[in-house]
């Protein structure tokens, strides 16, 4: 029988690896205009913090 609060553990880990991953494909795999999106600092410092 498998324990539930290692699987818990498991799967929060993973949700939590995996959340800001979809974040910043999800931000960059858009196909609208963004703002600032010419400027290299704006793009540089978004990247860094998410």
């Amino acid at each position: 029988m498998v324990n539930q609060h290692a699987w818990h553990n498991l799967l929060t880990v993973i949700s939590t690896i995996m959340l800001p991953l979809t974040v910043i494909t999800s931000f960059f795999g858009m196909n609208v205009p963004l703002p600032y999106q010419d400027s290299l600092i704006v793009t540089m410092t978004i990247s860094l913090f998410f």
